[in-house]
């Protein structure tokens, strides 16, 4: 049985999208649960950019997949990447999409010191800017700044893991978010029963720019026949690259943490304790609007009562 629902898991995860989608866009019919995770499970079809799975995130998705009451719908385990906003092989800006000069799920190479470092150097640039190099211009120094504030922009990217989780009940929803947001991940929330489990881990770090000849885009390759202009010097990039590591290291740690917290949690002892705990901890909209305003009122009577403490009934302005 173990391995039946691991086989599932890993087809269930091989749809690796970094966003996602309410079950029926996926095309599912409304039918019970059951039907609807043995159709998730089977769904093969990966529409990620990097078309596998994300081998350190299979051991949640396993462990998530048992539980009777759960079903993973999309998952990234945590990236870096150099990301430009603008379409693919043109110079024009996108606010959604733009193109992946590179991508990793895993570590970028370390480098440690400036002694017998040239070929983690190497290694490292290489996979950060694969169709970009040096030796042909193709990637340049530079100490100027871009000519237009429209050219495409250059980042460097640490992006945390996520998890779409289905639930069967909105208890058993309620339940596995009290378990993310005790495990670390903050930026976590459901809707219809739909769980995004979200770390807070980030980078975002302006590199350069990508000068893109008007006679690029002939072919399907991300920009590979435009020109990147890195401001940033190459002992900040991979100054950058040392942080994105330790975040790595971070985003792994919560992700084990919170595999662990499933694995209590939705025991038969653990899910009857969490649904009264998670019945007491989780706010509707109107919860939290009603507390905001009894907190609102309770401080403005606070500095009402220290005014009237500092100053006695008057005003600040009374007896000048």
């Amino acid at each position: 049985m173990a391995s039946a629902v691991t086989s599932a898991a890993k087809i269930v995860s091989r749809q690796g999208r970094r966003a996602g989608k309410p079950l029926m866009r996926m095309g599912l019919k409304e039918e019970s649960f059951d039907q609807r995770k043995k159709d998730i499970l089977a769904y093969t079809i990966d529409k990620s950019p990097k078309g596998s799975i994300d081998t350190p995130v299979i051991p949640l998705l396993n462990v998530i997949n048992e539980c009777t009451d759960l079903v993973t719908t999309s998952s990234c385990s945590g990236r870096v990447a150099v990301y430009v906003d603008a379409a693919p092989g043109t110079a024009e800006k996108v606010t959604k999409g733009g193109t992946w000069l590179s991508v990793t799920h895993d570590p970028l190479p370390t480098i440690i010191s400036s002694e017998g470092s040239a070929e983690a150097s190497d290694k490292l640039w290489s996979m950060l800017f694969p169709n970009h190099k040096e030796e042909d211009c193709s990637l340049r120094f530079t100490t100027s700044t871009p000519h237009d504030i429209n050219v495409p922009i250059i980042y460097f990217k640490f992006e945390p893991f996520i998890l779409h989780v289905l639930a069967r009940t909105r208890e058993a929803a309620d339940a596995l978010l009290t378990v993310a947001l005790a495990c670390g991940f903050a930026n976590s929330g459901i809707q219809n029963r739909m769980v995004q489990i979200r770390g807070s881990l980030k980078i975002d770090a302006v590199l350069g720019w990508l000068d893109v000849p008007e006679a690029a885009g002939s072919d399907d390759r991300p920009n590979a026949n435009g020109t990147v202009h890195l401001f940033a010097s190459k002992a900040h990039v991979e100054f950058l690259s040392v942080l994105a590591n330790a975040k790595f290291a971070k985003n792994q740690q919560t992700i084990d943490k919170f595999k662990a917290g499933i694995t209590a949690a939705f025991s038969e002892p653990g899910m009857e304790a969490l649904s009264t705990d998670a019945k007491a901890t989780i706010e509707t909209k109107e919860e939290r609007k009603e507390r905001k305003q009894r907190e609102g009122l309770a401080l403005a009577a606070k500095l009402r009562a220290e005014k009237v403490g500092k100053f006695g009934n008057g005003s600040p302005d009374e007896g000048e």
